[in-house]
């Protein structure tokens, strides 16, 4: 039937005993992909461009994805699922970007969360996928076909972003990118500002050769540490989205101790996404994007920190405390991926979002271990009691 006889790569590479270790390590290498993705993603699209790095990226994941079905050993699976998150990062931290660069002002925020939604809504169907494929090979497969099938039209509707060509000095590539833009929407642009950014070769050249004579530089990493005011917000954001990546990470990879139907509750812990990313939304709108990080980062750490204390009184409350904390997990995460990049310039913006996301990492690399060490205190914990139990039965057969 299907949804039983559940084929894993634990079971099938025999990760038990003492081989239990690499189990966890399968998620950690997906965390370390992640953190790799982070940094070289930013630096590569800042130097390359948007689309260039974001179709490699694509590429790698789905190639990973594809690869992984049809692994021979558990280290391949791991070296596969660190470029699976090397991937996946650089894909949806890219793109963030620039879907921010490309849109005005006035509905930036709202394009970020129809982003982020429309990966939530993805999530939902994890859930399904593998109930109707219990062997993890096929489940690879198919999410592997998907990202093909994405692929393909990617090289064909995706463009450059054009604030990125104007920082970089491509005047022509940016007036051409415009001028379709302008005829896709039925807008009349500025002659004058057409030709403002249309100069020619000669001119361009004397305007990098004045800037070089001035000192003029790349901005890079390094700036953010250098400046000020720059600092100060790398510093901040950066603690905030390391406390909510443990988070995030830990309620979802926490799905299958829960207890209950694993595929119904990690459903509840992926379909709270989208009211998470949708309240978020309005909270900005309303509160500002400070308070509303306050509220949801407070209501995420209370539910949150009450896990521990309900496991002793009911597993469904337990359960209840964390979907509630995943939804406010996910709506802080929502938050910071829509204001991270305001806050620096545009040659910075992808930078930023990689010094944050890295930082997050490091600590997100070890909640699967951590998982990983309380599911083995807790069967030393049984076995003792195993052991102990029929001898506290037969002193007490004897006593009476």
């Amino acid at each position: 039937m299907t949804g039983e006889n559940v084929i894993t790569a634990v079971s099938e590479f025999d990760l038990v005993c003492d081989k239990s270790w690499l189990a966890p390590l399968v998620p950690s290498c997906l965390m370390f992909g992640l953190m790799a993705g982070s940094f070289l993603g930013g630096i590569l699209a800042d130097r390359f461009g948007r689309k260039k790095v974001l179709l490699g990226a694509l590429v790698i994941m789905c190639a990973s994805l594809s690869i992984s079905a049809f692994t021979p050993s558990w280290i391949g699976l791991h070296v596969l699922t660190f470029f699976i998150g090397l991937g996946g990062v650089a894909r949806t931290s890219i793109l963030t970007i620039l879907l921010s660069e490309i849109t005005p002002n006035k509905i930036r925020y709202k394009v970020t969360v129809a982003h982020i939604l429309l990966m939530a809504v993805g999530s939902c169907m994890l859930p399904l996928m593998a109930y109707l494929l219990p062997n993890w090979r096929h489940l690879y497969g198919a999410v592997g076909l998907l990202h093909f099938l994405v692929l393909f039209p990617s090289f064909i509707v995706f463009e450059e972003s054009p604030r990125w060509l104007l920082e970089n000095g491509k005047l022509d590539e940016a007036r051409n990118l415009l001028q379709k833009i302008a005829k896709m929407n039925n807008v009349k642009l500025d002659e004058a500002k057409l030709l403002e950014l249309g100069r020619d070769r000669e001119t361009r050249v004397n305007l990098e050769a004045e800037k070089k004579q001035r000192g003029r530089r790349k901005l890079s990493y390094l700036d953010l540490v250098r400046v000020p005011f720059l600092r100060k917000r790398i510093i901040i954001l950066s603690i905030a989205w390391l406390a909510v990546n443990v988070s995030y990470y830990g309620v979802s990879l926490n799905a299958n101790n829960l207890g209950g139907n694993r595929y119904l509750t990690f459903f509840a812990l992926v379909s709270v996404e989208l009211p998470g990313h949708i309240l978020s939304y309005f909270t900005i709108r309303k509160l500002g994007s400070r308070v509303a990080f306050m509220i949801f980062s407070s209501v995420c750490g209370v539910f949150i920190l009450a896990v521990p204390l309900l496991q002793a009184v009911d597993d469904t409350a337990v359960i209840v405390s964390n979907v509630i904390g995943k939804l406010f997990a996910t709506g802080t995460l929502s938050l910071l991926y829509a204001f991270t990049g305001e806050l620096f310039p545009t040659v910075l913006r992808s930078q930023s979002y990689g010094v944050c996301s890295v930082v997050s990492r490091v600590s997100a690399v070890l909640v699967p271990f951590l998982l990983y060490l309380d599911s083995s205190q807790k069967l030393d914990v049984e076995k003792m009691l195993e052991v102990v139990s029929p001898e506290i039965k037969n002193r007490t057969t004897r006593l009476i």
